[in-house]
């Protein structure tokens, strides 16, 4: 596996999970997670990478920074405390080792028993000294190795995210029983989305992605409806379903609005039609020109796109969309031309002669 994209990564984590900004925080936050992942487990599933990142966004209140757990002493110590059910739970024995041990890092950290087994671990006092926790690099340690190892609840990411299962729902349980399991699931799934590999893309997530049909949502969906260049909203409706059996024709493969593990290699592989691709990035051999007109379908974005709709009398947004996929299809089957929806040589013709 090459290194992990980051430029693509940030692009993307950027619109969701982060709402259309990042701060340093976040990057900083991010990248000590990938580097860490990239230095000790590349060869591992990055859904465990993906859903970490997700489990850090939300256990840090969308910060991606070492936090600690909000509150004050005296509701710690109520919580925590060693008379109470969570606090032997927690192995706290010592009157104050509810506050003294509350949540912090990354995933929570919390309970002198917690503290205790990371100190022999990490080789570092956080008993005598619990706010290095909030060391970045300490907080990213038992965040990684905690999860992998399954020290925290006895189960490990690897159980739920395996060659033959994908279990983003119940992964929670490394962390915390199913608390918000569906929502952390999104997130893991949102980052899942960002992670592309400078010499493969993201094809390699291909063997990984469910199987989906008319009638499917969630995320999954909005990451499919990313690719194909249609309207995000996690819903598999008739559009997104004819849009799937355009890009099933393209391709060669079975166009039945099924996306399978076919249909996922061909979206995710480097000329895959991305939503960040541009006619210029189109490969030499899908290049046909008239003039210098270059071939042009859906999911381009360019000038060219902007002169197409013009001449099919379209709003010029510059945007191959599905009402310009719909308009070129119909004007290739007016045309007695083959209708897959894909502007070359011979329907440039005919649009410019007509």
């Amino acid at each position: 596996m090459g290194n992990i994209d980051r430029e693509f990564f940030f692009n993307e984590v950027r619109k969701r999970p982060f709402g259309g900004s990042l701060l340093p925080t976040h990057v900083t936050g991010c990248n000590a997670i990938i580097d860490y992942w990239e230095e000790k487990y590349p060869d591992k599933s990055d859904r465990w990478l993906a859903y970490l990142l997700g489990t850090t966004y939300h256990e840090t209140a969308h910060t991606m920074e070492a936090i600690s757990e909000y509150g004050g002493a005296a509701y710690f110590n109520e919580r925590y405390g060693p008379g109470t059910p969570v606090g032997r739970v927690l192995g706290n024995t010592q009157p104050g080792d509810g506050n003294l041990f509350h949540g912090r890092g990354f995933v929570q950290l919390t309970g002198r028993a917690n503290y205790t087994d990371w100190k022999r671990r990490l080789g570092v006092d956080i008993v005598s000294h619990p706010e290095r926790v909030l060391d970045q690099d300490i907080a990213t340690r038992i965040l990684m190795e905690g999860s992998i190892k399954g020290t925290f609840t006895g189960v490990k990411v690897g159980n739920y995210l395996t060659n033959s299962k994908n279990d983003w729902y119940h992964c929670r349980q490394v962390i915390n029983r199913l608390d918000k399991a569906q929502h952390i699931a999104n997130l893991g799934k949102q980052f899942w989305g960002a992670i592309s590999y400078t010499d493969e893309g993201q094809v390699g997530q291909a063997k990984h992605r469910p199987i989906l049909r008319e009638g499917a949502d969630g995320e999954d969906v909005r990451f499919l409806q990313r690719y194909l260049g249609v309207s995000t909203d996690g819903e598999f409706g008739p559009m997104t379903e004819h849009v799937v059996i355009a890009f099933q024709a393209d391709k060669g493969l079975s166009a039945d609005g099924v996306v399978g593990r076919n249909t996922w290699t061909k979206l995710l592989g480097k000329t895959a039609i991305r939503d960040t691709v541009i006619d210029s990035d189109v490969t030499e051999d899908t290049q046909i020109a008239v003039g210098d007109r270059p071939l042009v379908r859906f999911g381009s974005r360019s000038d060219y796109v902007k002169e197409l709709q013009r001449l099919l009398e379209l709003t010029d947004d510059g945007v191959f969309g599905p009402n310009t996929l719909d308009t070129v299809m119909q004007f290739q089957a007016d045309n007695n031309l083959q209708a897959d929806g894909i502007v070359g040589a011979i329907t440039w013709t005919a649009l410019l002669n007509q």
